[in-house]
């Protein structure tokens, strides 16, 4: 069976994809799979769909905007190649936060008030809403887009117009959101008959939240796997994150994050169906606490692509 990694891309991510289809083609090598890496581009895609042909299946390991947004997985169902991850709908609704946060809500899944502000909008009359409906301080982030670019935490009013300003630069909408304090936990999600909730990952970063640099710099954060947390919380964490996979519709694997407040009050942060798998992340660090190493999980990943 030959195997295409598709990796890099143009987005923001690009690094981190980098990143992590080294390490997933690394691991095929390893275990004697027939596999190929190809750099994404955009504008190139007769080429790509020539390399799509030519292979058995496809690892999708591009992170954000036209690779974990949809645009992919669409062109693989039309070719009717199969590829690991969620779908084009799956994703197209995962990588929008505003959406993804609507339908938690109608699942009882708890996340903290929040707003959508358009590039299209009247931005003056959309900040003196943002004045009128929250309080400092408040999350400014783009709707679609991962690894905390473009997000700020603004803690004085006159800062929310730059901080708006500079989340547009990365998405045409962005989503102002109630600051949490508390702390974060994120739960992967593993298919096997059915949606399965690793164990829970707490994450101690060393900044003030979890940043690039703590998500991608060694030693920039600290990963208790499993979390050392009380097991009613960790029941409602991985209820949450089964019935979060469930609703946006994903298959085979997705990260679900979460932040708690020292009340115990849970909000959900997000859902990522194309968890990153470079060292330093987090979704290899719960399958191995749960029995599975990387190789093992790549194989895993495979097996339920190939069905």
């Amino acid at each position: 069976m030959k195997i295409l990694v598709i990796y890099g891309g143009e987005s923001s991510e690009r690094e981190v994809s980098l990143k992590t289809g080294k390490g997933i083609y690394e691991s095929l090598i390893k275990q004697d799979y027939n596999a190929s890496l190809y750099d994404f581009k955009i504008n190139q895609l007769n080429e790509l769909i020539v390399e799509i042909g030519s292979h058995d299946l496809i690892y999708i390991a591009l992170h954000g905007k036209d690779g974990e947004d949809g645009k992919i997985q669409a062109l693989l169902q039309l070719l009717g190649k199969p590829y690991i991850g969620s779908d084009h709908t799956s994703s197209s609704l995962a990588i929008n936060k505003s959406l993804t946060k609507e339908i938690a809500n109608q699942k009882n899944i708890p996340t903290a008030n929040f707003l959508s502000i358009s590039n299209s909008d009247d931005l003056n009359l959309k900040l003196d809403t943002v004045n009128s409906n929250f309080s400092y301080p408040i999350i400014v982030k783009p709707n679609r887009e991962g690894s905390s670019f473009g997000f700020s935490i603004i803690k004085e009013k006159s800062d929310l117009e730059k901080s708006v300003n500079n989340a547009f630069k990365y998405d045409k909408e962005i989503l102002i959101e109630d600051y949490v304090k508390g702390q974060e936990f994120t739960v992967a999600i593993l298919d096997d008959d059915g949606p399965v909730a690793l164990p829970v990952i707490q994450i101690i970063p060393k900044n003030e939240y979890y940043d690039f640099e703590s998500k991608y710099t060694e030693g920039g954060s600290e990963h208790v796997c499993p979390a050392n947390i009380e097991t009613s919380l960790e029941k409602s964490l991985k209820e949450y994150a089964i019935n979060a996979h469930k609703a946006l519709g994903c298959r085979h694997y997705s990260r679900v994050d979460f932040i708690v407040t020292d009340q115990m009050e849970i909000f959900m942060l997000e859902v990522n169906t194309l968890p990153g798998m470079t060292p330093t992340s987090l979704f290899p660090d719960a399958a191995n606490a749960y029995g599975l190493n990387y190789d093992q999980l790549i194989s895993h990943l495979i097996k339920l692509a190939k069905n």
